[in-house]
């Protein structure tokens, strides 16, 4: 009798190792739909690289590979202004002033110098007029952040640094040293 109550639990714990491997079918997946857009904002001629919105939220800048920054209206989804001159990609966009300003980032190659210069483009947003510019980066500069304020902007680069900038004063106040690979 031991015996066949043994095997009759070997043959339990089989079945139920048995039902464990049974395949669970899993309900199919229903293929993604996007969503229909409600406005599109079209005029970049290359990729957007980041997107900002106005401190009073009525405003978009868009920083693009095409060197441009475009400045667009909320509610109408219209270009209030296209910010060229940049002579690289444009990888950062933030608002300074609410909405008066932009800052962008941008730079170049010098060729006497055999150096790359980065560089924060002070733009009027509305206007589309470059006004004061930025310099101390050793590389492409990644992005951009203002304090709560709006007195200080801080840049990060491919050159391991961040750099804290003191906007009225247009000067570089602090750098940041210590990464050992790029500051996004």
């Amino acid at each position: 009798k031991e015996e066949a109550k043994k095997d009759e639990k070997k043959d339990d714990l089989k079945k139920e190792e048995a039902k464990k491997d049974e395949k669970i079918e899993e309900p199919k997946k229903e293929p993604f739909v996007p969503d229909i857009s409600v406005k599109e904002l079209k005029g970049h001629g290359d990729w957007i690289n980041a997107l900002a919105f106005s401190g009073d939220g009525k405003y978009i800048a868009t920083a693009s590979r095409d060197r441009t920054v475009k400045v667009w209206e909320v509610a109408t989804a219209k270009e209030v202004a296209s910010l060229k001159g940049s002579p690289e990609n444009v990888k950062g966009v933030i608002f300074l002033d609410g909405s008066a300003h932009v800052a962008s980032t941008t730079g170049k190659w010098n060729k006497e110098k055999k150096a790359w210069e980065g560089e924060i483009k002070i733009w009027d947003a509305k206007a589309g007029k470059g006004g004061k510019s930025l310099k101390g980066h050793s590389a492409p500069i990644e992005y951009l952040a203002l304090s709560k304020d709006g007195k200080y902007l801080a840049t990060a680069s491919e050159d391991k640094t961040a750099i804290i900038w003191d906007l009225a004063a247009g000067k570089e106040m602090q750098t940041l040293k210590g990464h050992t690979e790029t500051v996004n």
